[in-house]
C-alpha cells in the first residue's frame, strides 16, 4: 500500500533569513556526545572524542581566532580527527585537526579553476600560535 503525501503550498517572500552558525565551543560540544562506533552502519568505526582534547581545541581556537574570520562548520572524522570547513565563493578551505597530537593540515582549493597550481596545502603545529596566525591570515585573504 502506498502512502500519498499532500504537497503543501508555500509563500515566497523577499525576506532574507540569516542562520547563525553556532560558535566553535558549541560545535565541539556536539562531538562530546558521540560514542564509540558512531560512524557507519556496523558500529565498528568512529571512536568517541576525549573531553580533554576537545577542551584544548575549544580554548585554543577561542584564544587565537581573530574576530574578523568567519566561523567554519565543524565535523568529526571516523579516524578521530576534527574537520573544519569554510566556503568562500569558489574557494574551499579545509583544516583537519589531530586533536591528540595538536597537529593540523590545511588545504585551500580554488573550485572555479581546479588544478594543482591553485591548491595550497600546509602542515601545522597547533601548539604554536604563529602557525594558527598564518592560517587565519590565509583565511582572511580568501574570505574578502
Amino acid at each position: 500500500m502506498s502512502v500519498l503525501t499532500k504537497i503543501q503550498p508555500f509563500e515566497v517572500t523577499n525576506r532574507t533569513v540569516s542562520l547563525e552558525l553556532p560558535g566553535i565551543g558549541s560545535q565541539l560540544d556536539d562531538l562530546r556526545c558521540l560514542e564509540d562506533g558512531w560512524y557507519g552502519h556496523d558500529g565498528q568505526e568512529g571512536a568517541a572524542f576525549c573531553n580533554q582534547d576537545l577542551d584544548w581545541l575549544a580554548a585554543t581556537w577561542k584564544r587565537l581566532q581573530p574576530s574578523n574570520i568567519r566561523l567554519p562548520y565543524i565535523y568529526p572524522t571516523p579516524s578521530g580527527k576534527v574537520r573544519a570547513e569554510w566556503t568562500f565563493g569558489r574557494h574551499e578551505i579545509v583544516l583537519e585537526i589531530d586533536i591528540k597530537e595538536h597537529r593540523g593540515r590545511w588545504h585551500c582549493m580554488d573550485m572555479g579553476e581546479p588544478s594543482e597550481t591553485n591548491d595550497e596545502e600546509r602542515e601545522l603545529d597547533l601548539d604554536q600560535p604563529g602557525e594558527w596566525n598564518c592560517f587565519f591570515r590565509r583565511i582572511a585573504a580568501v574570505q574578502k
